[in-house]
């Protein structure tokens, strides 16, 4: 469960003992990456606003020598593993799971990664790797938890997400498929300045909820971490996901969401 995704897990208990039905989760999901990794190449495209994803990556790998990339990446998952290996000597209390995550006794992750044909963080990458390996499945929704490396193109983001969750839907051929999502948290950013970045994402994520229809936001605001952009608890994003599935996916008429002026 440790390595699992703990919004996920609460989520799924918590609907479970609602509805008294299975509820099954299949983990999709990878840290620090922009919408864009998790789309198609052709919804990117869609706007010249989102097109300046995939415009940036072409002009990295244009001039890329091929051999000196394949060292970078050969490099950076020694490294990779090198902290993974210190990483191990961390003790572990269930007690205190803030102090595990917070310790820096094995020094920075590793970071970031080298741009190129076999970064995740590449525009489609994980939609291509990822994403399309579970499309034969049928499933009841998504709940997503995204946004911070998306913070430097705030605006465009309500472009960005809704041609996301669009192409999710074409390809599940689900038009009505249920998206329910996170609004991002409330974080210090190691004592930098942020400027208006992380509130006008916030407003874009609303502006997705209010136009996008079978869609609902879960706030998390109040539930943010100074110093850690993973705020650690969990439990409390999970049980308004929950909530919002109940009343937004099987129709409960219960009160799921603070007020939206």
């Amino acid at each position: 469960a440790r390595d699992f995704s703990a919004v996920a897990f609460r989520f799924a208990v918590d609907l479970h003992n609602a509805l008294n039905v299975p509820i099954g989760i299949i983990s999709c999901n990878w840290g620090a990456t922009s919408a864009s990794c998790w789309m198609g190449e052709e919804y990117i495209a869609k706007d010249p606003e989102t097109r300046i994803y995939l415009d940036e990556y072409n002009e990295i790998i244009k001039s890329q020598d091929a051999e000196r990339y394949e060292n970078d990446i050969v490099k950076y998952e020694d490294e990779l593993q090198a902290w993974a290996q210190r990483r191990e000597k961390v003790p572990f209390n269930p007690e205190d799971v803030g102090a595990y995550f917070m310790d820096q006794s094995a020094g920075p992750w590793p970071w970031p990664i080298p741009m190129g044909p076999k970064s995740p963080m590449r525009p489609a990458g994980l939609y291509n790797s990822m994403v399309k390996k579970l499309i034969p499945y049928t499933i009841k929704g998504v709940i997503f938890y995204q946004g911070e490396s998306d913070t430097h193109r705030p605006y465009a983001y309500r472009k960005l997400f809704a041609n996301m969750i669009q192409n999710w839907r074409d390809s599940w051929k689900n038009p009505q498929l249920p998206f329910l999502f996170v609004q991002i948290s409330s974080f210090g950013n190691w004592g930098r300045e942020m400027g208006e970045e992380w509130a006008v994402l916030r407003d874009s994520q609303l502006y997705v909820a209010k136009n996008i229809p079978n869609t609902s936001m879960v706030v998390s605001i109040d539930h943010g971490d100074r110093e850690n952009i993973h705020p650690i608890n969990k439990r409390p994003i999970g049980e308004r996901l929950a909530l919002a599935a109940r009343a937004v996916v099987y129709g409960e008429n219960i009160e799921y969401s603070g007020p939206i002026y």
